[in-house]
């Protein structure tokens, strides 16, 4: 006997990309709102659907802005390799070899 009920499934085409969409435009407005913890928190959830390019980008200001500059740079450069004409990446990772570097 099966309880079909109980199985999870993977969501949709629809449902995948309505999903995505609601985290992305949550993401934006806690980035608005100065609220970088759930920011980055939003765009790792929206990160275990698959890659996204502008994801990695708005996880890795989120984390600069808190302070985590590694770990910003590490997802600029995640962001750069799934899509390498990413102008934000590129210029963000460029700023940040100085700041690390000038931290030592």
């Amino acid at each position: 006997m099966t309880f079909p009920e109980l199985e999870q499934t993977a969501p949709s085409a629809p449902s995948l990309s309505r999903i995505k969409r609601t985290l992305t435009e949550q993401a934006i407005a806690a980035a608005t709102a100065a609220a970088w913890e759930e920011a980055a928190e939003i765009n790792r959830k929206l990160l275990e659907y698959g890659p996204e390019a502008e994801a990695e980008n708005r996880l890795a200001k989120s984390l600069w802005e808190m302070g985590d500059l590694a770990g910003a740079r590490e997802h600029y450069q995640k962001a750069l390799a799934l899509d390498p004409t990413s102008r934000i990446a590129e210029r963000n990772i460029d700023r940040l070899k100085v700041l690390l570097v000038e931290a030592g």
